[in-house]
């Protein structure tokens, strides 16, 4: 008889195929869900020292040995780190060995590095660095290791190595500063000099305060930018500063026209435009006061009248205005040897001069001598004026230049050449 075999069904197959490979499957699932969280545990752990995570990644069930190599490499990698950063944050972590001690034999100053960060002053510099003593240079080891032995390997002989590098690294960069300082003075050197020849081939004449102001921005404006300064070569700052220079010393030289005889050859107009032209030049290169201080000692102008001329009350328009609606009173009575104020003056002075000391306060501008020659032309007492200032001088805190004037000794009797600009200019 023969008997007939059956085949399995394709169906059968398939469905015994996919039971194997479930139950293949299953058990990588869950060794890798496992491992996946154990992992994440580990990671979110805080705190660990390195030993601890290490023990802690080798135990996680399904780590390879291929994945516990990788896995200390990284944790090196974290462990330097976090010494770096703890060394730059000046964080305390957990000591593992201390550096030993040292008896402090010097002032915390010695200890310090000079900081050329901050700039040190012309006066470190031109000392020089002085390196620590052994002593010194150990107890700056000992607050390095101490504050991140991890940084150092534990190893404090590391430490000192470390404070030596920056011992000699000070050195050199206080050799370089030195070396800049030298050259940098040689290039200013050699501007004043050049300036000043230049200076005497162009015979410029000015004040020396001025020629010492141009004499600086010629040297500021051959420093590097950095430093503050333009970067120009020596050429083209002396170039530049010499034609300032010779540019004032042409204004300077206007002021004799101003009171010299040729003004009885000159139209009445044309003697005042001058005075206003050099006076608005003197201004735009702030020498208002050398300008003053000229017409007193060279022309022989009273300083009210000179200061009316070099700093007059008009460049403060409010002043101008607050002095031309003061009343007029009796006018002052000039003999040939004295002025003869009216007695109603000194009062009236007073009742005014608290309003104009306002000014005078407020705005650099404002001249107490200019002030004193347009207020005694409306009768006013100068001289109280001026005295006022100087007994309130505190509280109206005047700065130098003004101060200078209150203290200027007044002329009893008027110059000739008040007289003289006054009588042939109409300039009042």
């Amino acid at each position: 008889m023969v008997q007939k075999i059956q085949q399995a069904s394709p169906f059968g197959r398939l469905g015994e195929s996919i039971g194997k490979g479930i139950e293949e499957q299953v058990p990588r699932e869950i060794e890798r869900h496992r491992l996946s969280s154990g992992l994440k545990s580990l990671g979110e752990q805080k705190n660990l020292t390195p030993f601890q995570q290490f023990s802690a990644l080798s135990s996680i069930p399904g780590i390879t040995p291929q994945m516990i190599q990788s896995g200390g490499d990284l944790l090196k990698q974290q462990a330097r780190s976090q010494a770096l950063s703890n060394m730059q944050t000046q964080q305390t972590p957990t000591k593992t060995e201390e550096f030993p001690s040292f008896n402090k034999t010097t002032t915390e100053q010695g200890a310090q590095y000079p900081s050329n960060t901050k700039g040190p002053l012309l006066e470190d510099i031109q000392q020089g660095y002085i390196p620590p003593t052994i002593e010194e240079r150990d107890q700056i080891a000992s607050q390095a290791y101490n504050s991140n032995p991890a940084y150092f390997s534990n190893d404090p002989q590391k430490a000192i190595d470390w404070a030596d590098t920056k011992i000699a690294q000070e050195e050199k960069r206080d050799i370089a500063k030195q070396s800049q300082h030298k050259t940098l003075t040689a290039v200013q050197d050699n501007v004043v000099k050049r300036l000043t020849d230049q200076s005497n081939r162009l015979n410029a004449k000015i004040p020396a305060d001025l020629y010492s102001t141009i004499e600086d921005k010629a040297i500021l404006a051959t420093k590097p930018r950095k430093e503050g300064g333009r970067g120009l070569t020596e050429q083209a700052a002396i170039k530049e500063y010499a034609k300032e220079m010779d540019d004032a010393s042409r204004i300077f030289a206007k002021i004799p026209q101003i009171g010299n005889w040729e003004i009885i050859q000159r139209p009445a107009n044309e003697t005042v435009r001058t005075i206003k032209d050099v006076q608005q030049q003197m201004e735009k290169i702030d020498q208002t006061d050398n300008f003053a201080q000229e017409l007193i000692s060279k022309s022989k102008f009273s300083p009210p009248k000179a200061y009316s001329m070099a700093e007059p009350v008009y460049r403060v328009p409010e002043l101008n205005r607050a002095v031309r609606s003061l009343p007029d009173l009796e006018p002052v009575h000039t003999l040939f040897e004295s002025k003869i104020p009216p007695q109603v003056s000194v009062p009236k002075t007073l009742e005014i001069a608290p309003k104009l000391a306002q000014f005078v306060k407020d705005n650099p501008k404002a001249s107490p001598l200019a002030i004193a020659y347009e207020i005694e032309k409306k009768g006013y007492d100068a001289q109280t004026w001026l005295q006022y200032l100087t007994d309130h001088a505190k509280e109206l805190n005047l700065r130098q230049r003004q101060s200078d004037q209150t203290s200027t000794p007044m002329n009893v009797v008027p110059t000739m050449n008040d007289w003289w600009l006054s009588s042939f200019s109409g300039l009042e």
